[in-house]
């Protein structure tokens, strides 16, 4: 009896892991949508980007590692999302939390990506961004705002997603014609879903 029940223990928790991907697809507003920290963190290639290159324009902060299980199930769909809102000029950057160069390599070796990866391999930004566990996303505005977070796994290429990111950009359109601020999101009504459900912790196994 003392065996079985860690082991349930286990298939309890991966089974909400992998259940966040299929059922969590609301993209939560940040209340009173503060600015996003700032960063300069290093592509695979040593390249430096900034959060500020970004500006102007929507962009999605993906928080992730290699040893995530709902990281990993997510990214495909950020994948085809990344290809699909690239066009619209909306950006897309993943920072990869507290691993090595070499391990992310092999990583995306197996998991090609075609939106840039960035390095975080001390956890310095994940701090300053406050992540609780990943995957944790950010939406922001063209001015640096964050306007929606997704903690846990998305399919980030569903029509509800997808709409609510351009959605930021009709907001910047309507605001920039009118000489408005721009719109904070309303708040949807709650699903009755987990807060963390598909959240995977922060410290590696």
């Amino acid at each position: 009896m003392k065996l079985i029940r860690p082991i349930l223990f286990t298939a309890l928790v991966f089974s909400l892991i992998w259940s966040g991907i299929a059922v969590s697809e609301a993209l939560r507003p940040v209340n009173e949508t503060p600015t996003a920290p700032p960063f300069t963190l290093p592509t695979l290639r040593g390249e430096p980007v900034s959060l500020g290159d970004y500006r102007g324009k929507p962009l999605i902060v993906n928080f992730w590692a290699t040893w995530c299980p709902p990281c990993i199930a997510e990214m495909p769909s950020m994948d085809r999302a990344f290809a699909l809102l690239k066009e619209d000029g909306i950006g897309m950057l993943a920072i990869n939390v507290g691993e090595t160069k070499e391990k992310v390599e092999e990583f995306l070796a197996s998991h090609p990506a075609a939106f840039p990866v960035l390095l975080d391999p001390k956890m310095e930004v994940h701090a300053s961004w406050r992540i609780r566990g990943m995957p944790t996303t950010y939406v922001l505005d063209g001015e640096g705002r964050m306007i929606y977070i997704a903690e846990g796994g998305r399919k980030w290429d569903s029509p509800r997603v997808l709409d609510k990111v351009r959605g930021l950009l009709r907001d910047e359109s309507d605001a920039d014609e009118h000489g408005m601020s721009k719109n904070t999101p309303e708040h949807e009504p709650n699903t009755g879903l987990p807060v963390l459900q598909g959240l995977a912790v922060l410290h590696r196994p």
